[in-house]
């Protein structure tokens, strides 16, 4: 990947060879706050930004997407880039369970809208595929943003002879040592440093989870305090005031929750599927210096008749190897930029909502007391 010298917002990548230049994003999309329902489907809305060229005004169009088409996008991207694109490591949609889908009127809801969770982890994943200098140029990027209807790509599957294939080219593949010192180096440390996210997601979501459990603790509490006794009687009615500061603390605990989900939780669900993408990269790599090691071999032992023929072969799967460690380095560098980029900024947004969460928190709690230290028993 370079910078051209004619525009320096080009990136260039080899494929078979020879450069091509890539502009900058031609979309930028953003997925709205509201959605609608279609049947029994939540439909999110794009707003989609297509950039002109330099000086006009960039066209709006909205179109509306199931979580089904991200999910086909991923697919076909993934699929194609595996395929045609060696070295490239494609932006991937996270498969792992978010646990804020449902519509909770007086919490999840109140604080971002309902399906909150699901919408900044499809934004997270568009914004990974539009940023992407290769990848946001596809025709099925530019089908995905642009046409009113995506359910065309509704039918492709990987095989399940594919899938297996790919399940026995890992155990094949995965003491292979890669001749490269920077991809082997990679490999190791992509090993070591995947168990580490795992971990440090795991802590998290428990911890989490934990805020949730102390919410829905002070619900039932304050539901106890406030279903008994005679609303005259002076007990009961400091029973009531006591109701209504902890049904406080529940909410500013489910609040913490839900926005330790949708700031770092969000992050670190996206972080591990590129993690996981980037493994795909390095063994779609390590299947193609395999092949080129036996296209060696079979040069090596090719009689005169098929020796051309044989060292030929060698020639484009050397080509290919080149290629895809050209590529594959620069990728790496890009993935590392974003993803630390990313990352910093998860922890700042995860860091600042647990403040605002301790600040409401607290000045709600001090109206409560007020209230209590105001009351006279009549």
């Amino acid at each position: 990947m370079e910078t051209s010298t004619a525009d320096t917002s080009e990136i260039v990548f080899q494929s078979n060879g020879h450069p091509i230049r890539y502009s900058t994003p031609p979309f930028a999309v953003t997925i709205a706050d509201k959605t609608e329902k279609i049947g029994d489907s939540i439909c999110f809305i794009l707003a989609v930004q297509k950039h002109g060229r330099p000086g006009s005004s960039p066209e709006e169009l909205h179109v509306k997407r199931f979580p089904d088409d991200f999910r086909n996008l991923d697919k076909r991207l993934r699929n194609d880039t595996t395929e045609n694109l060696p070295g490239v490591i494609a932006p991937r949609l996270s498969t792992k369970e978010i646990s804020l889908v449902e519509t909770v009127s007086d919490n999840n809801a109140r604080f971002m809208g309902e399906y909150a969770a699901e919408r900044n982890m499809f934004q997270r994943y568009l914004d990974a595929v539009l940023n992407h200098p290769l990848i946001s140029q596809s025709k099925i990027v530019e089908d995905f943003v642009t046409l009113s209807d995506f359910s065309g790509y509704a039918n492709f599957k990987v095989s399940l002879a594919k899938r297996l294939t790919g399940a026995v080219d890992e155990i094949k593949t995965s003491n292979y040592v890669d001749p490269h010192a920077f991809f082997q180096n990679r490999k190791v440390w992509l090993m070591k440093y995947s168990g580490s996210v795992a971990d440090f997601y795991n802590v998290f979501t428990l911890q989490n989870i934990c805020k949730k459990n102390l919410s829905a603790v002070m619900a039932v509490l304050s539901q106890m305090l406030n279903s008994n006794g005679h609303p005259k009687d002076p007990v009961s009615k400091l029973l009531g005031l006591s109701s209504d500061a902890i049904k406080q603390e529940e909410y500013g605990w489910h609040l913490a929750y839900w926005k330790g989900e949708v700031t770092l939780g969000i992050f670190l669900k996206h972080h591990i599927a590129q993690m996981d993408s980037f493994k795909d990269m390095m063994q779609q790599r390590t299947l193609i210096l395999k092949e080129c090691d036996s296209m060696k071999k079979t040069a090596e032992k090719a009689k005169p008749p098929k020796k051309e023929a044989a060292a030929a072969a060698l020639q484009e799967a050397e080509k290919l190897v080149d290629q895809c460690s050209n590529t594959g380095k620069e990728e790496i560098e890009r993935l590392d930029e974003t993803e630390v980029k990313g990352f910093r900024q998860a922890l700042i947004d995860y860091a600042e909502s647990q403040i605002q969460a301790a600040q409401e928190s607290y000045e709600i709690l001090l109206e409560q007391i007020k209230r209590i230290q105001d009351w006279q028993p009549e």
